[in-house]
């Protein structure tokens, strides 16, 4: 097998504007969830699945791509589709 490696060090001055904040961002929305999801296994034990409610997946929904996730308050399905067929390289993670 042959192959290279490229090797690199993390500087962050080589970002782009706002990218360390939006992952940060992502890092406490994605806490959240994860606080939401053990409380909701606490107070339903005997569930067979974790439903967390609109305003809980909107306040801890993230993604990677900066602008990927749509604001969904009174938003239809059909809207999102809509969205994601003008933006094919945005996707739900």
């Amino acid at each position: 097998m042959s192959g290279a490696t490229l090797l690199v060090r993390y500087d962050p001055v080589d970002q782009e504007v706002g990218i360390a904040e939006h992952n940060r961002e992502n890092l406490r929305r994605q806490a959240l969830r994860e606080q939401q999801r053990a409380a909701y296994r606490v107070s339903h034990p005997d569930a067979r699945r974790i439903t967390l409610s609109k305003e809980q997946k909107a306040q801890s929904d993230w993604s990677a791509d900066r602008h990927a996730v749509p604001p969904t308050h009174g938003v239809c399905r059909a809207s999102i589709a809509a969205w994601m067929r003008r933006s094919p390289s945005r996707r739900w993670m």
